[in-house]
């Protein structure tokens, strides 16, 4: 297990994980350009949800896909820890499923995911799909600390695809800002 997990407290764990799965707190993938922050009154969880970079249709005449992503951080109000998220939603056509299951950052640096959704939005012919993956990159607090001018996150998928998401300065920027101005840094 990786340092940074064994410093994050299993009731922070639990709640990203009751976060990412629960279909009533899944964030939505709107064009944000604000970090919106959303205070639990029912727990001691405050999440930021992030800027949102979308990333248009490409290869449209063969294999189309796009995605959106953002940050979103979950903070416990009680004992101050963080968890930074990258929320990731990959549409594309394809004959298979990617079934994404790994990612790393620049330098090979292995990041944590899990697979929030995968779904088959529609199958018109029987030879290629229509398809939905949303997964969550937990991406270390000093790493989004010490590449404030950028940072790039591979996405790799069970069948060889991948994807690099750049998640720029102003994301970066703007929830560092958010989070150390609520904390009042």
């Amino acid at each position: 297990m990786s340092t940074f997990l064994k410093t994050i407290s299993p009731v922070t764990i639990f709640a990203l994980f009751l976060f990412a799965g629960c279909g009533s707190t899944e964030p939505n993938f709107a064009d944000r350009g604000t970090v919106q922050i959303a205070e639990n009154p029912e727990s001691n969880q405050v999440s930021f949800l992030g800027i949102t970079h979308m990333i248009p249709d490409v290869n449209p005449d063969q294999s189309p896909w796009n995605a959106s992503y953002f940050l979103r951080t979950f903070m416990d109000t009680e004992n101050g820890e963080l968890v930074h998220q990258l929320y990731t939603d990959v549409l594309y056509t394809a004959g298979d499923r990617r079934e994404y299951n790994s990612a790393n950052m620049q330098g090979g640096i292995n990041l944590q995911m899990s697979r929030i959704r995968i779904e088959n939005l529609e199958c018109p012919g029987y030879s290629r799909c229509a398809f939905r993956e949303i997964v969550g990159i937990i991406i270390p607090d000093q790493a989004l600390r010490n590449n404030s001018d950028g940072l790039r996150v591979n996405l790799h998928s069970s069948s060889g695809q991948s994807l690099e998401l750049h998640v720029r300065q102003a994301q970066i920027s703007a929830q560092l800002q958010a989070l150390d101005s609520y904390r009042g840094m």
